[in-house]
């Protein structure tokens, strides 16, 4: 018959938990604390939050943007008023947006025309509200 090999308990950590008081395992041979919990608890215990951040705005405000396309309606409408424009004339004072400011403008009640050409339109502003 086989030996029984009776295994004694192993000796109880000597290391405790600087924060808890409890036995720090064996398996976290260089740790201070017994688990990442209390670890987490004494950093932040000494280095304390400041509370919540206001958002910061690095875009531009609502009427940054707002004067910005009055300015692209503006120079449109000065545009027309010396009498017609082409596609890419108004392309450049209206930028990507060309459709919308004229739009924009009808709908502040300007009469713009508009007659197809060879190369786009020709725009012709007809009425002022």
């Amino acid at each position: 018959m086989g030996q029984i090999h009776a295994t004694l308990p192993q000796e109880p950590s000597k290391r405790i938990c600087a924060l808890c008081g409890s036995a720090i395992s064996q398996k976290r041979r260089d740790a201070v604390y017994c688990s990442d919990h209390c670890r987490v608890r004494i950093w932040d215990s000494k280095h304390p939050r400041l509370g919540v951040q206001p958002r910061l705005e690095f875009g531009p405000t609502a009427s940054a943007q707002e004067q910005k396309r009055l300015g692209k309606r503006e120079r449109i409408l000065v545009r027309l008023k010396t009498g017609p424009a082409r596609t890419h004339e108004i392309l450049a004072l209206g930028g990507s947006g060309m459709s919308g400011r004229l739009h924009e403008l009808r709908v502040a009640g300007y009469v713009i025309e508009c007659e197809p050409d060879e190369d786009g339109a020709v725009y012709r502003l007809e009425g002022e509200p």
